[in-house]
């Protein structure tokens, strides 16, 4: 029946653009409007099963409802001889899964950004009571003018109505969140973690989670950790891999609490990332001998942007910062909110500053005062021209900061504050979140205290970006982990590239093994750790405790007495349980290569 239609509704079909699992979507003509439109029409096949039809129709009830620039606009939802269809604005450009597959490949500016709006996207959704299920590549629309749209609201739930039952299990395999694979109840935080797994493949240029089949991939997403996004990408700002690592964990109360709290880390590392860029190409004028700035704008712009449009996404730039290669001028700056809305440029008011002044001049002058007038303004004039460094008040504090290395560009909510060493203005008690960035280092994301805005001064240490190589071996099998992380799975040698100072751990829960590593990259390009040799543990059980179970650290070994238990090195507390619920603990240490005993009776 589609393929045949020359005509939905009062709308004109002029071509077929695709065609998804639930229905096609076509190019329409409005003709009463005059514009393209988007007609998603449902597969005729489709249209009488129970489950399809009502997934259809929640897709035009929960995308209708949402009206926001970096949401798809729904115009009409009707039937044509009993086949649904939704109609809604027909986007240019293309989406964000073909963007991925061309060159040349998107700026990291260029990709936060995209991100941030489809985050922004669905902290709307969310707000609505709608939750998407469904965030992918596919899914995600980057418009001509730079603009990011969310798509298809197909398997959206409405958190407001009664559920969505057995559909619940609905996604596509690699994008979904761990709590959506195992059935449980689902809120915004699952789009968080899919939003997570975009911008890892983005930023990796891969899929953090991958297999020969979608059921490999799912279990792969409940059961194991992705490889650390630093250990894929080099140079990569310690705050953005910290994000990256935070946005993706299982257990969605780890997750950033919104969509929109995710939105605003990325746009603060963007505008970071634009503030060292500008730094280090000279485009930006860094501090003065005092630290304080050297240009208006940077001071009264740094929370507005302004946006031109190349290519596919738009490049947001921080207003009075940087434009063309250079530092706006105080004539290139406009006053803002003039009566009236209009905008007048700097050089008008001075010059009305000017002409005012030589008009009280001309009166005094006719009142026999012209003669004092003109020498007071000679050595006080009324109205001081100075640089725009004047326009930072002297009184306020300032707090020294050092790093070592020096060299890093400081930035703050997206200003630029200079380069190390460097006297900051602060207008604040604190604490103060810092953003500094050297090249060949990692970023990094600093609290200023309010102790060290006290006392004037702070100092840091900026983490080499270099890689380092982690190796660890030993003469039985064992994982190495970071937190919760999985960095390599069981083996006896483990070669692990890793950036930053790591404190890891040597674990084989068989042996009671937990051992932490210090991984430090001034030690040199290699690190290299032994797990320790084992020892052996010897529990023996006499009188009322015979039939009682033992436990070391948790672990169960059981009803009887054990003999020679290989165990890690280290102090143990082992606890004897009984059923009539007599319970005993006792502490043994165990060395390398020897025996300890533990008697309970």
């Amino acid at each position: 029946m589609a393929e045949a239609l020359r005509k939905v509704g009062r709308y004109e079909i002029i071509e077929r653009v695709g065609r998804g699992g639930m229905g096609s979507l076509y190019r329409g003509r409005d003709p009463v409007l005059d514009r393209d439109v988007a007609i998603k029409l449902m597969h005729a096949d489709f249209s009488d099963d129970e489950n399809a039809r009502p997934r259809f129709f929640r897709e035009a009830r929960a995308a209708a409802r949402l009206q926001h620039r970096n949401i798809v606009t729904i115009f009409e939802f009707a039937e044509e001889d009993g086949v649904p269809y939704i109609v809604m604005e027909f986007l240019r450009g293309r989406s964000l899964a073909a963007r991925m597959a061309t060159s040349p490949p998107l700026t990291l500016v260029d990709k936060l950004d995209v991100v941030e709006q489809l985050c922004t996207g669905l902290h709307f959704a969310h707000s609505q009571g709608v939750i998407h299920r469904d965030v992918k590549p596919a899914n995600v629309w980057l418009q001509d003018d730079g603009t990011v749209r969310l798509l298809d609201f197909g398997i959206a739930k409405l958190t407001t109505g009664t559920g969505t039952h057995g559909s619940d299990f609905m996604g596509s395999a690699p994008y979904m969140s761990p709590e959506q694979i195992e059935g449980k109840r689902v809120d915004g935080r699952a789009d968080i973690f899919s939003a997570g797994v975009v911008l890892y493949e983005l930023l990796a240029g891969q899929r953090p989670f991958c297999g020969d089949s979608p059921t490999a991939v799912m279990m792969h997403i409940v059961n194991d950790e992705p490889v650390p996004i630093g250990n894929l990408v080099a140079d990569l700002p310690h705050s953005l891999v910290g994000a990256v690592q935070r946005v993706m964990q299982k257990d969605p109360n780890s997750r950033y609490a919104s969509a929109d709290a995710l939105a605003a880390e990325l746009r603060f590392i963007r505008r970071s990332l634009l503030v060292s860029e500008n730094l280090a190409s000279g485009s930006a004028t860094g501090s003065t001998e005092t630290g304080t700035l050297a240009t208006t704008a940077a001071l009264d712009g740094a929370n507005r942007t302004r946006t031109g449009h190349s290519g596919d996404l738009s490049t947001t730039r921080e207003a009075g910062v940087v434009e063309a290669g250079r530092i706006d001028s105080p004539r290139n700056v406009w006053f803002r909110g003039w009566p009236g809305g209009r905008r007048w440029p700097l050089a008008v008011a001075v010059a009305a500053v000017v002409l005012a002044i030589a008009g009280t001049a001309t009166w005094l002058g006719r009142n026999g005062s012209a003669a004092t007038a003109v020498r007071q303004s000679a050595t006080q004039p009324a109205v001081q021209i100075q640089p725009s460094t004047a326009l930072v008040n002297t009184a306020t504090p300032t707090v020294r900061i050092v790093t070592d290395p020096p060299g890093a560009a400081i930035s703050l909510d997206g200003r630029s504050l200079g380069v190390t060493p460097a006297s900051i203005p602060v207008s604040t008690e604190g604490p103060l979140r810092l953003n500094l960035m050297k090249k060949g280092y990692m970023s990094a994301i600093v609290t200023l205290s309010v102790d060290q805005i006290r006392t004037g001064s702070a100092s840091y240490r900026l983490e080499s970006a270099i890689p380092v190589k982690f190796v660890a071996t030993g003469d039985y099998d064992f994982q190495v982990r970071e937190g919760q992380r999985l960095l390599s799975d069981t083996g006896r040698h483990h070669e692990i590239p890793l950036v930053g100072r790591h404190v890891v751990r040597l674990v084989a829960p068989e042996y009671l093994l937990d051992f932490p590593v210090s991984v430090d990259p001034s030690k040199g390009p290699t690190v290299e750790a032994t797990a320790p040799d084992l020892g052996l543990l010897k529990v023996i059980l006499q009188g009322a405790w015979r039939y009682c179970r033992t436990s070391v650290a948790g672990r169960d070994l059981g009803e009887h007495p054990i003999a020679d238990r290989s165990v890690a090195p280290g102090s143990h507390i082992v606890t004897v349980e009984c059923q009539d619920g007599q319970r005993q603990e006792q502490r043994v240490k165990v060395e390398p290569n020897k025996t300890a005993g533990v008697l309970f009776r």
